[in-house]
């Protein structure tokens, strides 16, 4: 599915397993953010997060204003990539 959204920045740091990213949406909508390693915490503006995603989780929904840059800071889980395809088959 494709989205009007775009990230306009992305930078990690493998050894603290930390994930900065800003991303501009041209319209107001939602959408679902994976991370396939799971999330262990995330932070974004106030209002951004529909919820606050249980530790481990890999996805969680996001509400993009327009042309709004968001920036979420992340730091991801222990999961492998594996991990995540076969939760997604098993659905």
């Amino acid at each position: 599915m494709r989205t009007f959204a775009r990230v306009d920045d992305l930078s990690w740091n493998v050894a603290t397993k930390s994930i900065d990213v800003t991303i501009t949406s041209r319209q107001k909508q939602d959408i679902t953010l994976i991370v396939r390693y799971g999330i262990e915490s995330i932070s974004a503006p106030a209002g951004v997060l529909a919820q606050q995603p249980a530790r481990d989780a890999t996805t969680c929904v996001l509400h993009l204003p327009a042309d709004a840059p968001v920036t979420l800071h992340l730091k991801i889980g222990p999961q492998k990539p594996s991990d995540w395809v076969a939760k997604v088959a098993a659905n």
